[in-house]
């Protein structure tokens, strides 16, 4: 994810130098985004060792559309682009931003090295999927934990509940007026 993050910076930062795209506002650069998913598959490739994790590797040459790619090539550029795609679409907004306010100030380098090394972009998905699902779940546990504990008081006494507010709740509703105001 972050070689794919610096490869993807590098090629942006060239593209808005080139054609001036933030000359016109971020609107030109934040369309950029996706298409570099081009730049990306024709300058980079993808490798693989044994029982390891790809790697993507700037090419030597740049590819050529005339040539027809052998299918085990096609297979990686396949990948990269969907791995780009995926990248791009999650980013667009940070990736756009980061271009339009930088570029023209500070070397692809430093900005690649700053952006791809931020917390958002170098959490792993399953790190963070974990984290999302870890919460849910701590929030269906207290949702529950307050409808048990409601229910036990509405089966007190008569078995219906009073219109009167606890004086639980008057004060959790000061709290949060206070904190409104």
């Amino acid at each position: 994810r972050i070689p794919l993050c610096h490869a993807i910076v590098l090629e942006m930062h060239a593209e808005v130098r080139r054609h001036a795209l933030s000359k016109h506002g971020e609107d030109d650069v934040w369309e950029t985004v996706p298409a570099i998913c081009l730049a990306i598959v024709q300058n980079y490739t993808l490798s693989q060792a044994p029982k390891q994790n790809w790697k993507i590797i700037k090419r030597a040459v740049k590819l050529d559309d005339d040539e027809a790619p052998d299918p085990q090539s096609f297979v990686h550029i396949r990948l990269l682009k969907q791995v780009c795609e995926a990248f791009a679409d999650e980013f667009q907004d940070e990736l756009s931003a980061l271009m339009y306010k930088h570029t023209n100030e500070v070397p692809a380098e430093e900005l690649s090295e700053s952006f791809c090394t931020s917390a958002p972009v170098a959490r792993s998905k399953k790190k963070e999927k974990k984290e999302k699902k870890a919460k849910k779940e701590t929030k269906e546990k207290k949702a529950t934990k307050e409808k048990e504990g409601k229910g036990e008081e509405g089966e007190k006494g008569t078995g219906a509940q009073t219109a009167e507010p606890s004086a639980e709740a008057t004060a959790e509703t000061m709290r949060a007026s206070q904190v409104k105001a």
